[in-house]
């Protein structure tokens, strides 16, 4: 089905009235909204005679968010998955390549037709029990088994016609398939014509006309939807070897460059599929490629400046390469206000990290605070912030033997607890300082911890080891309000 197919809602409603229906829709994650509003109303006749056959990816099915519409609650769901291939249709299917001799066998022929047939359904069973299998068992069997060993060249000898295709004046058609297959080779099932489009400054038209079109006759890339793919994971994993081994392509460059064109798009008004994943694309290499994580947060920055989400995304990514120095120049060079309670949290934590534990507490307090954002604090925030700031109290309460530090970490770990007795981190607290919260009869003191706490951010107020730009909020007039809600505590 075509995204702006017209289901005709009505007259189904009308046909259907008699006699028993099955609706079919291939494709169907383009319209999953007007066939769900289609079933709500279905659902609410008293005739149960009309079915929905819904066939999709799951990729598409998950990426167009199609999973989280409550279909079970209107229908008695049932979801069946198809893999591999049986081996009556394995048959079938030997004896069509049969008939074109060679060419349709491949490594197939000179077998018998019961061998070929026992080695693609093998070939299938392997698929299957891949991670991969999720990308069709029967595609990735058929290219094993009809090409070998002999993918590679196969597949090398595909992108040197590639090279071979001038794309106008923007290069040629093989560095078109380098950015399909830079997504698909890392299962970033999010790449749309939209953000090609971008990227080479085309029509939608021009894209499918120029790009798509000729990759679909060399059997390189497949559309579902708005999404674009290689034809199978194989060949896009295949391809990136070849393109990063022979061709010398730079992916790290191409992930930055679709990055840049997913967020361009938006800011030109267009609807970008998945835009979330690729303002964070970043979390997909932290693991394995720290400086390409670092270079897409740092162009997402530069293309977002006000976003605090992508600064404490980046402040992570500099966290994770051991360089919390780069986060501290970043926080400490904004110039604009901003109210955003876990990026408080973070730059505390960054300032902690480098010995700046003075200025690390007074942030956490304002982190912990009313003022830090509108949005009233959550449990999880307020336990995160709870945790820092009473770690940070008792290694300058070690520094510098200040009681006021003592208590204001005592303090907080008590909140945390009468806010979630739960949190593992606030517990870690609880069990290494047990003795002394009730040496000091805090067990139940209510809104003395808040006092504690405060006093102890009074004293870190004049140790503090750098003077805060004048956007952030008053340390002297912080409020705690939505803070003792949490915590049960009578404001």
């Amino acid at each position: 089905m075509d995204k702006g197919a017209n289901l005709y809602e009505e007259a189904i409603l009308k046909i259907t009235q008699e006699g028993n229906w099955l609706i079919c829709a291939d494709n169907c994650f383009l319209v999953a909204d007007k066939l769900f509003k289609l079933l709500k109303r279905l659902a609410n006749r008293d005739s149960r005679n009309t079915h929905l056959l819904l066939c999709s990816r799951d990729t598409d099915w998950k990426n167009s968010e199609a999973d989280k519409l409550t279909w079970g609650d209107y229908a008695d769901l049932k979801i069946r998955k198809l893999r591999g291939i049986s081996p009556e249709d394995a048959a079938l299917v030997v004896a069509a390549w049969n008939r074109y001799g060679e060419k349709g066998l491949g490594k197939l022929e000179g077998l018998g037709l019961e061998e070929a047939k026992n080695k693609l359904v093998r070939f299938s069973k392997d698929e299957e029990a891949k991670n991969d299998s999720d990308e069709g068992a029967f595609l990735g069997a058929m290219l094993m088994t009809r090409y070998g060993d002999g993918l590679y060249s196969h597949i090398r000898d595909m992108l040197n016609r590639l090279q071979a295709v001038p794309l106008g004046t923007e290069g040629n058609l093989l560095e078109a398939f380098s950015y399909i297959v830079a997504m698909h080779s890392r299962k970033l099932y999010f790449l749309s014509k939209v953000v090609i489009a971008k990227v080479y400054n085309m029509e939608w038209g021009s894209v499918k006309k120029k790009i798509l079109t000729p990759l679909g006759d060399e059997a390189a890339c497949t559309v579902n939807g708005e999404m674009i793919f290689t034809r199978h994971i194989s060949i896009a994993k295949a391809a990136w070897k070849i393109l990063d081994e022979e061709f010398g392509v730079e992916f790290d460059k191409i992930y930055v460059d679709l990055a840049r064109a997913a967020l361009e798009a938006k800011r030109s008004g267009a609807f970008v599929a998945g835009l979330e994943k690729w303002r964070y694309l970043s979390k997909y290499f932290v693991e394995d490629n720290a400086s390409l994580a670092i270079s897409l947060d740092q162009e997402i920055l530069r293309l977002e400046p006000f976003n605090p989400y992508v600064m404490v995304h980046l402040s992570k990514s500099y966290r994770d390469v051991e360089q919390p120095e780069q986060a501290m120049e970043m926080f400490r060079s904004i110039g604009y206000e901003l109210r955003h309670r876990s990026l408080f949290c973070e730059w505390a934590l960054v300032e902690a990290i480098m010995d700046n534990k003075a200025a690390s507490v007074c942030l956490s307090a304002i982190a912990l605070s009313d003022q830090a954002e509108e949005k009233q604090i959550n449990v999880e925030n307020a336990c995160i912030n709870l945790y820092s700031i009473a770690k940070t109290f008792f290694e300058l309460f070690s520094q510098f033997r200040t009681e006021a530090y003592y208590q204001a970490g005592l303090a907080a770990i008590c909140l945390g607890l009468k806010i979630n007795n739960g949190d593992k981190n606030i517990i870690k607290l609880v069990s290494r300082y047990k003795d002394q919260i009730k040496s000091e009869k805090m067990d139940h003191k209510g809104r003395e911890w808040l006092r504690y706490l405060e006093e102890g951010k009074d004293a870190a107020m004049g140790q503090k080891e750098l003077d805060f730009q004048s956007w952030l909020p008053d340390l002297i007039n912080l409020e705690y309000k939505g803070l003792l809600m949490r915590a049960g505590i009578t404001v």
